[in-house]
């Protein structure tokens, strides 16, 4: 009686499903269910509703990326449905760090999802939150790049601007767009890219913008070269913001010159130049070009 039932015993634990038994659709209930009760029983502690849907996907990640870690057949599972949740659309930041990240990615198989990605200029340019009371000095000895009527204020606080140089000579020194070469061909799906302003013009005083144009047209210059050596043919460009960006100068439109094969896919392009003549500079705000191959 006592082997039958031991026989029973170790029949019924070889059944038993194991985590890596089950099947995805499960698997990512398991992760969605456990934030949900979780979210809901912050809600009442979260009264903004972006907060709480930020909240809610930064759990769902983390919760992810660990089922992933526990072993490769889980990982090989779930592996396409966090690809598209959180890797279609990726940001990167114009420093090595951040570049070598995204090499990283490239090597595997999120590589194959990455449909967006938008260049981050803002870690060309160093912040500082700082305290400023008129009675001891003018704002601009600190470097303040504030518009000059921010000045006026009796007591306020303002941030601190200052070019990152180590982020430009990475730029300028050549390994930038060697990783950029190293991981663009290995995203064969990209389609979309977009190159991110440091500053936005209400952020910055006049005096600041000519030498912020020249870093600015710099930077887009030696990524959009390596973006269209290197990536599969994009669909979409966008250099900047349109509405409240800082101008690049028109030389840069030599590199669509140069690159024109790889524009034959091109649907849509949006960009902000500045163009000087003999009656001074103005900005032209191109927003969308059609294209066509076979044309």
């Amino acid at each position: 009686m006592g082997f039958a039932t031991n026989r029973l015993q170790s029949r019924s634990q070889e059944m038993a499903p194991t985590l890596q038994d089950l099947p995805a659709e499960i698997l990512m209930l398991i992760c969605d269910s456990d934030v949900s009760k979780q979210q809901s029983e912050r809600l009442d502690d979260c009264h903004e509703q972006w907060y709480q849907k930020r909240l809610y996907e930064r759990q769902r990640r983390l919760l992810y990326e660990n089922l992933r870690l526990t072993c490769k057949e889980i990982d090989a599972k779930i592996v396409r449905y966090y690809a598209q949740s959180w890797h279609t659309n990726g940001r990167v930041e114009l420093c090595e760090a951040d570049l070598k990240k995204f090499q990283i990615i490239s090597r595997g198989q999120l590589a194959f999802h990455v449909q967006s990605v938008t260049f981050s200029s803002r870690s060309l340019v160093e912040q500082k939150e700082m305290n400023y009371s008129s009675d001891s000095s003018n704002a601009s000895s600190h470097g303040s790049w504030y518009p000059q009527e921010r000045e006026n204020a009796s007591d306020w606080s303002y941030t601190h601007y200052s070019f990152q140089e180590r982020n430009f000579e990475f730029l300028l020194g050549g390994r930038s767009a060697k990783l950029l070469s190293s991981f663009l061909p290995m995203m064969p799906n990209l389609k979309h890219v977009q190159i991110a302003q440091p500053l936005r013009l209400s952020e910055v005083r006049d005096s600041k913008l000519e030498e912020i144009q020249a870093r600015w047209t710099l930077a887009v210059k030696i990524i959009m070269s390596a973006v269209l050596s290197n990536a599969v043919p994009l669909e979409v460009l966008k250099i900047g913001d349109c509405r409240d960006g800082q101008a690049i100068h028109s030389s840069v439109l030599e590199h669509f010159a140069i690159h024109a094969s790889k524009l034959k896919a091109l649907k849509f392009i949006g960009l902000n130049i500045s163009v000087s003549d003999s009656q001074g500079t103005f900005e032209a705000t191109p927003r969308v070009l059609v294209t066509n191959a076979s044309s």
